[in-house]
């Protein structure tokens, strides 16, 4: 006794009319039956093919599996067509290789292009951006700091914390005001600064010509993280697969 699922090309049959058991079926040219066939022509045996009727392969529930499983660890049919491993499985069964497994591949939509109307910061990256932020804040402190100290040790003019922070953007811009610094050290720190403007503009541009050349798209799914990765994702299946290998391998 032989019980089987419809799964196509490796298993396929039709139901016989002319039989009152209704799991009794047919099989069609499939690869499992040439080989179940091989079997019984070597071994002199006649197969009896029957179907699952709930088309299961087997759930574990309370000690004892449905379906294929089910028959097979009650002993009620002697082996079976294709059917996945799983640790469960294989404490009750035993399980004969007659042909590479299947492969099981993540199928989704192809990448889409980027939108174009975040090409203009989409060269770096979001923590880049933010590093800047926070980088020209904190050097016009520290010019506007600086300052205070040589008014307070010289006697000299100061400039207003305005005046070095809008320098700092404008020296990012390629477009910087007059020099605000009235002191050698503050000075240094506008020759360091325009040094580090100068490093991420051209970054920046060349960055932005390749991303306006090549127009970015989104990532493909490669992986399971990947797909865990995914805000507002869901996978789907065949139904029939809910209770298989299939499933609990997801």
């Amino acid at each position: 006794r032989v019980v089987s699922g419809l799964y196509f090309p490796y298993m396929d049959y039709v139901h016989r009319p002319d039989v009152k058991i209704n799991s009794s079926v047919v099989a069609r040219d499939c690869s499992d039956w040439r080989i179940a066939s091989e079997f019984s022509r070597r071994l002199n045996f006649t197969p009896d093919l029957h179907a699952e009727p709930d088309r299961n392969f087997g759930d574990y529930r309370d000690g004892q599996f449905t379906g294929i499983i089910g028959q097979l660890q009650r002993e009620e049919t002697d082996f079976s067509t294709v059917i996945g491993t799983t640790p469960g499985r294989l404490k009750v069964i035993n399980f004969l290789r007659t042909y590479p497994p299947d492969v099981f591949v993540i199928t989704s939509l192809k990448p889409a292009l980027l939108p174009s109307h975040l090409a203009l910061v989409r060269p770096f990256s979001g923590e880049v951006w933010l590093s800047l932020l926070v980088g020209v804040v904190a050097w016009g402190v520290t010019v506007w700091v600086l300052q205070r100290a040589w008014e307070w040790a010289a006697s000299g003019r100061v400039a207003e914390f305005s005046t070095t922070l809008l320098y700092g953007w404008g020296a990012l811009l390629e477009r910087p005001p007059p020099d605000p610094s009235v002191s050698a050290s503050g000075q240094m720190l506008m020759g360091w600064w325009l040094v580090f403007c100068l490093i991420i503009s051209t970054g920046f541009k060349s960055s932005l010509i390749a991303h306006l050349t090549v127009q970015g798209k989104s990532p493909t799914v490669d992986t399971f993280q990947d797909l865990v990765d995914k805000e507002n994702w869901r996978w789907c299946i065949e139904p029939w697969f809910y209770t298989g290998a299939v499933f609990e391998y997801f």
